[in-house]
This record gives C-alpha cells, structure tokens and sequence, in this order.
C-alpha cells in the first residue's frame, strides 16, 4: 500500500508595488531623464571668540560639477558634459 507524501504548503509571493505586474514595472524600458547637475553652494559668517578676540570667518560649502573638456573645436557645438559632482568646503577669515 503506497504511502502518501505530505502535502507542502504553497510558498506566499511577497505583495508587488502598485504599478508592478510578476516584476516587471509599468513603463519599463523608457529611458528616464536624469536632471542637469548644477553648482549648489551655500555661504554662512561666522564669529568666534577666543581667549578674548574676535575671529570673523566665512564658510562656503556645497558640490560644484566637473565637466567634460573637449580639444574638438567641432564637439564643443555639442554642450559642456558633466562628468563629475565634488562637495568641498571652504573657510576663509573677513
């Protein structure tokens, strides 16, 4: 007499995002336009007193954009290319 083999309980899919279908989201494929970098800095003065003096001071900090140089007279028609954000910060006394 054959034995049966227990029943195994169906594994639970986790709920998908609104707007996804077994993984694949709608839209997919469309290339998404990624924004321009652009300079973003922000500038504060400062005091600071020390063993009695007065020390003014400014900070400058934020990401500045690095863009493509081109040699070709004929590309630079085409627009600067970022190629790269930096974040920096600068003090600097008044």
């Amino acid at each position: 007499m054959p034995t049966e083999e227990p029943k195994k309980p169906e594994e639970e899919k986790p709920a998908l995002p609104e707007g996804h279908r077994d993984g694949v989201s709608k839209g997919e494929g469309k290339k998404e336009e990624k924004p321009t970098p652009v300079d973003n800095l922000v500038e504060s003065k400062q005091t600071l007193t020390i063993d009695g003096q007065e020390l003014k001071y400014t900070v400058i900090t934020g990401t500045m954009v690095l863009k493509e140089e081109t040699a070709d007279r004929e590309k630079e028609a085409e627009g600067e290319k970022p190629k790269a954000q930096v974040f920096f910060i600068r003090h600097y006394r008044q």
